[in-house]
Formats: structure tokens, sequence, C-alpha cells
């Protein structure tokens, strides 16, 4: 139903000609739209004033693209709510500019550049998308960065075209984050797609480099798994001074095979585009200790169908 509010709208306008300045007028661009890299801007004119405004997130936010604004109908479109009374469309366009869905927070998404092409006929946009490095300490949340901004409306006659421009940049976080600790990465793993399809990200932890700001560990008593193997794997927890201390957990596994179950091979077709990994895992045996039962993970080959 948007979408084809959106296109409605667009026609309206084009259809109405001269009296399109007093029309809803939202021009939309999809992934595809959006350019790679930065606008090199060599024969464009001065980038246009911009004024960052304090706007809810789109009500498609979870889609890549970005927008022109050019009435208070088309922004209650985008946005859902009411425009403010401080952009007077009479003299201020508003652009906006959607990210998409990243899998962590660290994300921040910004408009340039807003500037005329030497002509005067099309209206260049340049975005950018500031990405958290490995090394960064992130929520483990979907979010979905965006930025909107006010500039003066061009004058007439107005820009007949719009190219929308996109560029990442990914930040490193380990002086900042981590400055008096060590920096560690664990893998982790989140779903792609429909399939059994995973992205594997770093999930990175600050270590303390002081031992007095974590737990004194005792050591295991000899009767802890006296039939079994011990085996551990990595764990953090908070230290005391704000960062954090590996404590590995323990676990006891059996020795008895017939105590746990017995796993089916994995189908020929369960990963067909990505590669096989294995992380520990564990689970109750059937003598009182554990079994061994590593988590299986489809890890996708092509890492551009994941976010950065």
């Amino acid at each position: 139903m948007r979408t084809q509010l959106l296109t409605t709208l667009s026609v309206l306008a084009l259809s109405l000609g001269g009296i399109a300045a007093c029309t809803d007028v939202v021009d939309d661009a999809d992934e595809a739209e959006l350019e790679e890299g930065s606008d090199d801007a060599k024969t464009d004119r001065p980038d246009l004033a911009l004024t960052v405004i304090n706007a809810d997130a789109p009500e498609d936010a979870e889609i890549g693209k970005v927008g022109v604004i050019k009435s208070k109908t088309a922004w209650k479109a985008v946005f859902g709510t009411t425009a403010p009374a401080s952009i007077k469309f009479d003299q201020y366009w508003v652009a906006y500019y959607t990210a998409g869905a990243q899998t962590s927070g660290g994300y921040s998404a910004s408009i340039t550049h807003v500037r005329l092409s030497d002509t005067g006929k099309t209206l260049k946009i340049s975005t950018r998308l500031d990405a958290p490095g490995a090394d960064c300490f992130t929520t483990q949340a979907i979010t979905f960065p965006y930025a909107v901004v006010k500039f003066k409306k061009p004058a007439s006659p107005a820009p007949t075209t719009s190219r929308y421009f996109r560029e990442t940049k990914v930040n490193s976080c380990s002086q900042q984050a981590c400055p008096n600790g060590t920096i560690v990465n664990e893998p982790t793993f989140s779903p792609v797609g429909t399939g059994n399809e995973q992205c594997e990200v770093a999930d990175a932890h600050c270590l303390t480099n002081d031992h007095n700001a974590c737990p004194q560990l005792t050591p295991l008593p000899p009767t802890f798994c006296p039939n079994g193997t011990v085996r551990t794997v990595p764990n953090y927890i908070a230290s005391a001074d704000g960062m954090e201390c590996s404590i590995p957990s323990v676990h006891c596994v059996t020795n008895d095979n017939n105590a746990c179950p017995q796993w089916s091979p994995l189908p020929p077709n369960w990963c067909p585009n990505g590669t096989v990994k294995t992380t520990p895992g564990f689970l109750a045996s059937a003598d009182g200790m554990e079994c061994s039962h590593p988590q299986v993970h489809c890890v996708i080959d092509d890492a551009n169908s994941c976010p950065l």
C-alpha cells in the first residue's frame, strides 16, 4: 500500500506540470539506484548548507534508500507523522537516507553532501554509513540507522533528475574502547536469507590486564570428573575495572559414547552456498555428565551478503 501511494503521488506530480510545486512529490531510490563510492564533484556547484533534523525513523527504515521530500504530504507518506512546523516547504526540501537493517549497534548514517550539478539539472546527494570495526563493542541487536536533513530549495528551474551516492567507512575502536586492556575476538553467527546460511562476525572482548580485578579461581577438585574428560570453552564476565575477565566454562564430557545420542550425518545439500563450521556445544549425557555436541553453522561464502 505504501509503495502504491508513493508511486501514485509521483505520477500525479508529473502530470500536473506547473502545479507540481504544490503537489506531493517524493523521489525514492532503492538499493539498485544507490551508486557505490563518493561523488567526485568535479563539475558541481558548491555544497548546499545542511541542517540536521531530529525526526523519528521513516516507516520503512529497514530498506536502504535515499529520498527527497518536497511537501508536507510527502513527509507524512514517508514518516507517518505531521511535518515539523519549522520546515517551510516553499523554502526548503528534505533529504533522508536509510541504511537498512544492520545486525548490531555501532552504525551511524549521515548525509554528507547535497549539491547541484554545474547545469543545475541534477540534484546530487552523497551519503555515508559508518560501521563498527571487528574490535568495537556493540549491542547485539538489529538497528536501522538513518539520517534526515533539510536544505534550501533550489531556485527555478528545479532539477529534473537526482543521483544518489553511498560509501561505507569501517572505524576501528581498539584504542578508544580498550585503552588499558587486551582485545580478543570470538566468532558469532547470525542468520541471513531464508535458508541455513549464516554470517560470521567477530564479537570483541576487552580483557583487563589487572588480575586483581577478576575473581580468584579455585582449582577443580580431583573428583570433579573422574570418569570423563574435562573440556573448557571461552567465556567472559565483567571485571571490577569496567572491562572483562576471561573465565572459561568447564564441562565434564563422558567417555561413554553410548550415553550420548547418535548423530545423523548432515544431508549433502545442507550447505550448498557456504562453508560448514562448528563451535563447541554440550548437552546432558545419560550417565550424569555431558556429551560434546558441536553446533554446526553454514557460513555463507558471499561476504557481500553480510552487513559490514
